[in-house]
């Protein structure tokens, strides 16, 4: 969902519109796929406050994590 947002403006705004819905029925968004500074940099200008990716990790085993 998040490749593309620094680039692609129609992308973006679906997912600031996402965003703007979730937080109407009291609920928020995770944004999958985050793999770059700029994807990062864009969700925050967007207010999202949560993400997931390869930018922050690759998957790994929960026996690993902890």
């Amino acid at each position: 969902m998040v490749r593309g947002i620094d680039t692609d403006p129609p992308r973006r705004e679906l997912l600031r519109a996402l965003h703007t819905v979730a937080g109407k029925l009291g609920g928020q968004i995770i944004a999958e796929g985050t793999e770059t500074s700029d994807e990062l940099e864009t969700l925050q200008q967007l207010g999202i406050p949560c993400g997931q990716g390869y930018l922050f990790g690759r998957a790994a085993p929960l026996s690993r994590i902890r």
